[in-house]
């Protein structure tokens, strides 16, 4: 074994560019995960108050609930990219059309890997792909096909991959990603880690748990580099590969929100328990309090003893309201931003519709970016068969809220919030450009819509 393997636990130290990136994916991914992550993620989004027992912190905390925008923005994304199945090219030859039926070899189809991948890419501004072939041991193409010998494709998110590193022509020389594996002894299931190394013809796996080094050749050509694709969402790519999720803002947003809501909670319980204000009263015996039922009743010697309900006046409750319906308008306006021109001077609406125009939204940019990334990938696959290119796809993306629209539905919304329009009108200049249904009613919609606010205020009330 070379002398660089016998140190295997070298491959499980992250690289700089992950140690900068890590607390930002992990912030993302807590968002991402809603309610119950950042329930589970305690103080690190949520302080304690002032003197604030634990318990009281987690019964505080169990029931504080926000909406979760960001995987809902994302799913949006993605949903556009996606809107219809990809259409593979005329090069198709038979086989990528079965590797594209069971594209990891555990039966998903390729349409729904690359949407998690995308997904994935968005969240965190990156996602890797990596290309790879089992061993075989077969002697002739019939038993390869029946051992199901063939190139497939494994998903890395950004947390997973350790190290990176590309030559001056940009092939990647250096692959290091973290995985976790399930074995079963003596009837109980222990997670072993393990730390997978690829470099040019070479793979390399360190258990963590035992400290071994295995070494395995790649059959894949090693002037090629690493058959490994990033999928990048973000707008700057720095060294190393170092990116920003362009769902950051959002992120950040909804933390704001899930704070402001948990102040606004704790306002609305105090407010809604008036304090007992007792005057010129005295117990009559050490150990004697009051009651505050229908069944008791009480007396006083002195004229001017008298119990009276102290509660509050409620203005700080309607700031806190205020300041939530802020943060929710913010945080729809920057879930509008990707689909927005990047363009700095304004465009007509003519502008807008044009190819060039839509070109240079973030979210074109990102489906321009997939494609690129599906058809790396299908390259390597072909690479690995001994061919010499990929074939080619086609995404039916959607893009039919242009900039200039986005632009109008954010500054309704902030109208709206104004007062100076009503949700009607929202919900009807929204169908007119395509971003609800021609077959709904917007009507009833906001009928629907006014009920469940009634509901919610009223089960609040009741609290």
């Amino acid at each position: 074994m070379p002398e660089e393997n016998r140190s295997g636990a070298l491959y499980a130290q992250p690289s700089i560019v992950y140690l900068n990136m890590q607390e930002t994916l992990l912030r993302m991914r807590d968002v991402y995960g809603g309610n119950k992550t950042l329930r589970e993620a305690g103080t690190k989004y949520l302080p304690m108050f002032l003197e604030e027992e634990d318990k009281e912190y987690r019964a505080r905390i169990k029931i504080l609930t926000i909406p979760n925008y960001l995987k809902e923005a994302i799913g949006g994304y993605v949903g556009r990219i996606f809107a219809k199945p990809t259409t593979p090219g005329d090069d198709f030859d038979d086989d990528m059309k079965a590797w594209w039926e069971d594209l990891d070899r555990v039966g998903s189809k390729a349409d729904v890997f690359f949407r998690n991948v995308v997904t994935a890419g968005i969240r965190d501004g990156i996602c890797w792909v990596l290309v790879d072939m089992p061993r075989s041991t077969a002697t002739n193409l019939r038993e390869e096909r029946e051992q199901n010998i063939r190139p497939y494709c494994r998903r890395y998110d950004a947390l997973d991959v350790l190290f990176v590193e590309a030559d001056e022509m940009g092939r990647i020389i250096d692959f290091r990603v973290r995985e976790s594996r399930y074995q079963t002894v003596d009837y109980v299931q222990r997670e072993v880690k393990i730390v997978r190394r690829y470099t040019p013809g070479k793979c390399e796996i360190y258990n963590e748990s035992t400290g071994e080094v295995q070494e395995f050749p790649l059959s894949f050509p090693a002037e090629r580099g690493v058959p490994v694709v990033p999928y990048i969402a973000a707008s700057d790519v720095g060294t190393g590969y170092y990116v920003e999720s362009p769902m950051l803002d959002l992120a950040d947003l909804s933390i704001r929100l899930w704070n402001s809501q948990a102040e606004q909670d704790n306002c609305l319980h105090i407010a809604r328990c008036p304090i007992l204000f007792a005057r010129g009263w005295r117990p009559t015996t050490e150990n004697q309090n009051i009651v505050v039922t229908s069944m008791h009743a009480y007396c006083a010697d002195t004229p001017e003893a008298s119990l009276q309900w102290v509660e509050h006046s409620g203005s700080a409750l309607n700031t806190g309201k205020d300041d939530i319906e802020t943060l929710k308008r913010e945080i729809q306006a920057v879930g509008l931003k990707p689909l927005l021109s990047t363009g700095g001077s304004a465009r007509t609406a003519t502008e807008v519709e044009s190819d060039e125009a839509r070109a240079t939204s973030p979210l074109r940019n990102m489906a321009d970016n997939a494609q690129d990334m599906i058809e790396n990938v299908l390259k390597y696959m072909a690479i690995w068969s001994g061919k010499e290119d990929g074939p080619s796809i086609a995404l039916n993306s959607n893009f039919e809220l242009a900039a200039y629209d986005a632009n109008a539905i954010t500054t309704l919304i902030s109208m709206k919030g104004e007062g100076l329009v009503t949700k009607q009108t929202i919900l009807k200049e929204a169908q007119r450009r395509g971003l609800i249904s021609d077959d709904v009613d917007i009507v009833r919609e906001l009928e629907a819509a006014n009920a469940e606010d009634h509901a919610e205020s009223h089960g609040e009330d009741e609290e």
